[in-house]
Formats: C-alpha cells, sequence, structure tokens
C-alpha cells in the first residue's frame, strides 16, 4: 500500500465503492472509511457507500493542502521535528553550488540535526539577510 493517495488517478465524473476507491488511489479500504469518517461525503446512507470522484479529490487535496509546512526565508524544515525552524545561532553553512541553485545546511536548534535546504543564488542574498551565511570550500 502507498503511503500517499494517488489522488491524479481519481475521475471527477465517476462514483466509487469503498474498494474501488481504495484500489485507485492505492489505499487500504479501511483507509478510504476512515476519510469518510473524517468527513468525506458519501452520496447518501445507503450500502454499499459511493463516493462522488469530485468530493474525493477535493477532500484529499484540502487535506493534502492542510498539511503543508511552508518555510520563510531564513527557515529549514527539520525532518526530525517535522516543523520550520530558524537555524541554530542563526548559521548557515553553504555547501555547494549546483548550476543556479545553492546547497544550503543548518543545525535544528531543538534536536541538532543537520538541515538541507536548496535555494535559488538570486534568493541567497535574502537569506544572508537573516542568517550568518558561511560559504564552505572558499
Amino acid at each position: 500500500m502507498n503511503r500517499r493517495p494517488a489522488i491524479g488517478r481519481i475521475k471527477i465524473h465517476q462514483t466509487y465503492t469503498v474498494e474501488e476507491l481504495a484500489l485507485v488511489t492505492g489505499c487500504h479500504k479501511g483507509t478510504v472509511r476512515r476519510w469518510i469518517a473524517e468527513g468525506m461525503r458519501t452520496i447518501d446512507d445507503r450500502r454499499p457507500s459511493l463516493v462522488s470522484g469530485f468530493e474525493a479529490k477535493g477532500f484529499l487535496s484540502r487535506r493534502r493542502a492542510a498539511r503543508k509546512r511552508p518555510c520563510a526565508i531564513g527557515e529549514f524544515y527539520c525532518f526530525r521535528c517535522r516543523e520550520p525552524r530558524k537555524p541554530a545561532d542563526g548559521m548557515v553553512d553553504c555547501a555547494s553550488v549546483v548550476g543556479t541553485s545553492v546547497n544550503l545546511q543548518a543545525l535544528c536548534p531543538a534536536c541538532a540535526t543537520v538541515m538541507h535546504k536548496r535555494v535559488s543564488s538570486d534568493r541567497l542574498s535574502a537569506i544572508e539577510r537573516t542568517c550568518d551565511v558561511r560559504r564552505l570550500g572558499t
């Protein structure tokens, strides 16, 4: 089973049973039943439960958008904390330059995990205003 449902495979003009929606999204049918319990509307209260493709796609898209955690200019995403965090002591290492982008590294102030971020060379000056950027290898 997939960790993320395949939202793009859902047809909006089709209705699905719980089993069909599970097959299309690559999830378990128990997961689809949990989505219904969490608020995905069914067509009616009869069995088998039928879900509109439009409703399923909208519900899963809204759910995915609510989980997004965008980072501000001077923040990095810590995978251990699962939060956007500012670098410890405001120190960032510029690890390498690849084409027009730059690989940055910083330590998480909460758990001391190395956080990575790739930014455009144009946006590096905005990060330098908020953090102390040290270029490695120069």
